[in-house]
Parts: C-alpha cells; structure tokens; sequence
C-alpha cells in the first residue's frame, strides 16, 4: 500500500512521526528512544523508504558521550546527509563515579564540520553532583546560522564571545557566570537578531545573580517577549515594573511566597504526587490573589491543557478551577492554555503569539497617534 503512495505524502508522514520524538521542554528534553528506532528500521526497508527517512532522521541528532562523537566524525554518513541537520543536542551520560560528565566541550566543536546548516543547539551538561562543565564558546560560534540557543547547566567563561547574528531566541538557565560577561555577551552588540529570551538560576559566586544586575536595558528593550525565573525577578531592584511589563511581555515562571501576581504567570503541567500541591498553589493561592489584588485585571495566567485533563480526574481540582475562572470574569483578568504535550523550545508558542500581538497592537496605536 505504501508503495502507491507518493513521495511527498509519505515524507509528510515521516515528519509527523519525527516531530513527536521530543517530549519536555528546553531544559529537560526526553527523547523517545522508540520513535527513534521506528525511524532507523524505515531505512532498512527498502531503497525508497531509506532514501525518504534517512533526512527526516539527519534532522535532529543528539549525542551522549564523547565515544558517541568520535563514531559521528568517522562514520561516513554525515559527509552526505550532515547538512539536514537542523538540531544538534549535547546531553551527555554522567559518570556517577567520578561526578564528571563524559562528554567535553572541546571535543564538540568539530560538529560543524559534518553538519554545517544547524539552526538549532541545546547543550545540557547536567551532572548529580553540581559538577559544572565549561562552555567551550568555539561550539557555538562553530554554527554560523544558530537561530535557537539553549544552554543549561554549564559555566559560562571570559573567553571570546561569539556573535551570533542570526540567533533569534535564547535560553541561559542553572548556569554559572560573573554577571559582567552575561551582560557583556547578551546585547544587541553580539545578538542583533534576539526576539525570544529566557534567563534563570545564573550562579554568581555563591549567590544568584539579579535580573537588573544579568540584562541592560537595551537587550530587554529589543526583544519581543522574556520568560524569567521567579528567582532571579525576586532579587531585582526593579521588580514591580518589570513584573507587569507589557513591553516587553516578561513571563514569569509562577512562584510560591509571592507578594502578589505578576502580569503574566507561567503555571506548569504537575506530575501525579504533585495534583494536590498544584491545587493549592497554582490555583487557590492564585484565587487569593484575584479577589484581593486591585490590579488582577490586567493578569494573564498562563496554564498547562493537562490542568483540563486533572479537572476530569480530582473533584477538588476542578472545583478550584472554575473558582479560578469565573474570578478572573469577574476581574477581567485572562487565562491562556499552552500544550504541555507539545513541547515548547523557550517559551510556550501561545505567549509568544500573544507577545507579537500585543507589539503589533502597540505599533498600530502609535501609527495612528502619528497620523492623527
């Protein structure tokens, strides 16, 4: 039957079965190891099926060990189908033992080598003992047209910053760097093109960096939405305007012990054990909140689809729900759904639209005051 099918319907299908190999979101992607196999056996099919899905399955490759990249290097396959490559993630396994990982950032800087058109780079050094590797900088400026940068657990250095013109969104999160080189290298200077920015858990020494001490105004000026950690927002001296900032739109992930409710709250999808915590303070103490702060109106509330599922399964939950609901009805207050199942690469897709419709609100108010 697939033989009659054309090409183009079958590679459409491919890509669809390719897209849903990636589940969790920029920080912790979990890679689903079947969907990855599937792929791999399509290629042993037949020649048509191996000429179709090998590019599909060239467009994300993710390499654990050092081993893993020095096989890359050899193999001869890169040198024809490297240059599909679109995502490139380092998240390498960790030696328990020795509390190092086994990949090292050095030795990935040759990647560029076999796969030259990555638009796409996570590097996600996580280590159970808090061991952080060095950011090797000629990795990323190996890339020439990086669009997407996440880099996550690693020690940010003085070395050379590399410019990245194309770089469109970047994450930076449990990171450790002096707050200088952070605001040295995350500027209009190095980043001409960065619309998309997520920051949190910068490490400074011993303590976490603030917001207002990480970012100038210039870079937080050029983007068109921020998602920051509760953390670093907490330790800013400019916390109230930049917690309701509309430009840009700054997401904050939702925080427990907060004063009051940002303009725009993250809620993320729990797991089972956590329903009950979630209950409590993504939604009772959000409820709070509504009744008791003037400015609620003007609050978007970010939350999980799984919160629909969790409302179909705990009576409590979807009590705390509706409550939830028609508070902010009354308030005039705004819920936004995001798809957990889908994951989100920085930001959920949902904010960044809204962000983007908000600018271009924004832009057509100023024309029309212009014209006036």
């Amino acid at each position: 039957m697939a033989d009659r099918l054309p090409d183009e319907l079958i590679v459409a299908i491919l890509e669809e079965l390719a897209a849903s190999r990636v589940g969790g979101n920029s920080e912790e992607q979990v890679e689903d190891k079947d969907v990855q196999r599937a792929l791999a056996y399509l290629c042993r099919t037949s020649h048509r099926f191996r000429r179709l899905a090998q590019p599909v399955l060239w467009q994300r490759v993710v390499l654990g060990d050092g081993a893993r990249l020095d096989k890359l290097l050899r193999h001869g396959a890169p040198a024809s189908l490297g240059h599909f490559t679109e995502q490139f993630v380092i998240k390498p396994d960790v030696s328990i033992s020795s509390g190092r990982t086994v990949f090292e950032c050095r030795k990935g800087v040759s990647i560029a080598t076999v796969c030259p058109k990555v638009v796409e780079l996570v590097v996600n050094l996580f280590n159970p003992r808090f061991f952080l590797a060095s950011l090797d900088h000629r990795l990323v400026a190996s890339h020439k047209y990086l669009r997407r940068l996440s880099l996550v657990h690693l020690e940010i250095t003085d070395h050379p910053l590399p410019s990245l013109a194309h770089l469109e969104e970047l994450s930076v999160t449990h990171c450790k760097a002096k707050p200088d080189i952070i605001r040295n290298w995350i500027a209009p200077l190095h980043m001409p093109s960065l619309r998309v920015m997520h920051i949190a858990s910068i490490l400074s020494d011993v303590e976490y960096a603030p917001l207002d001490i990480l970012l100038d105004n210039s870079i937080i000026a050029q983007v068109d939405v921020m998602r920051i950690h509760c953390r670093v927002l907490s330790l800013s001296h400019e916390t109230p305007e930049l917690a309701r900032s509309t430009s840009p739109p700054v997401l904050v992930d939702h925080a427990v012990g907060r004063s009051a409710l940002n303009r725009h709250e993250l809620c993320f999808k729990p797991s089972a054990e956590q329903i009950e915590y979630h209950r409590y303070y993504s939604l009772d103490d959000t409820l709070q909140f509504l009744r008791n702060d003037p400015t609620a109106g003007s609050v978007v509330l970010v939350f999980p689809r799984s919160f629909l599922a969790l409302a179909r399964t705990s009576v409590d939950f979807a009590a705390a729900l509706v409550d939830v609901e028609a508070q902010c009805a009354i308030k005039g207050a705004r819920i936004s759904w995001y798809n957990d199942d889908d994951p989100f690469s920085i930001v959920p897709r949902e904010f960044v639209q809204y962000a983007r419709e908000l600018k271009a609100a924004r832009r057509a108010r100023e024309e029309k005051g212009g014209r006036a």
